[in-house]
């Protein structure tokens, strides 16, 4: 079954009216910029300062519309609960294709399909899935989030839900930017090194981090300490 989700539903209820009202001061480009906020948030979570800045412009119109969680990451709150709501939504499905709904019962005909129509008053939080339903909604959503994962890690209390093929997507995504050409030059120069003993202190310290496990801290936390460590252990 995890299969069929593993793609997660690519849609989610939009308000139009709604929308509209909410934004019915911003101008075309400003309209732009917070439909691609949105939008990347859906595909890949919350959003790192970074990218929350460039795309919003540093815009206050368009930030104000935005939380920041506990991690400092953005999120806008009226998207996050949509989402949260589909993501229900579509375990139900799985579970009832499983057997495990709890209406597919004999005689609950009614409220067997009842569960399967998306409430827009429905404000369950995600916090009363199970943990095999919160496992199933990591793996649904994981492809979708890896390229956040392999930049900026991934937060403990889903470091636990990973297999040892999910880690070695975040690893390979990690290993693939530490060795790119303009990284390797940066290093190279502030090092002043050879391209050669570079790239084999480079090598020295990735195979640190992938026997720690580091490299579930993200790309952007293991850039600042490679230096340092290169330079303490060269």
């Amino acid at each position: 079954m995890l299969g069929e989700m593993k793609g997660k539903s690519p849609a989610i209820l939009f308000y139009t009216s709604d929308f509209l009202t909410g934004t019915s001061f911003f101008n075309y480009e400003q309209l732009g910029r917070y439909i691609k906020l949105l939008c990347f948030q859906h595909q890949h979570g919350h959003l790192p300062e970074n990218v929350f800045n460039d795309i919003s412009n540093n815009d206050t119109a368009i930030q104000s519309k935005f939380k920041k969680d506990a991690e400092g990451f953005y999120y806008q709150d009226r998207l996050e609960k949509e989402i949260i709501k589909r993501d229900k939504y579509c375990v139900s499905r799985v579970k009832n294709k499983e057997g495990k709904n709890q209406y597919t019962k004999t005689g609950h005909i009614k409220g067997h399909m009842t569960s399967h129509m998306e409430n827009d008053n429905d404000n369950d939080n995600i916090n009363d899935l199970s943990v095999d339903e919160n496992r199933l909604l990591f793996n649904a959503n994981f492809q979708k989030k890896l390229s956040l994962y392999i930049l900026s890690g991934i937060q403990d209390i889903e470091r636990v839900m990973l297999s040892q093929e999910q880690k070695q997507q975040i690893c390979g995504g990690v290993k693939i930017e530490l060795n790119g050409d303009m990284y390797l030059e940066k290093l190279q120069r502030a090092l002043n090194m050879t391209q050669d003993m570079t790239k084999a202190n480079l090598n020295k310290f990735i195979k640190v981090i992938e026997a720690d496990e580091s490299y579930l801290d993200g790309l952007q936390e293991k850039k600042k300490h490679c230096m340092n460590w290169i330079k303490k252990n060269k």
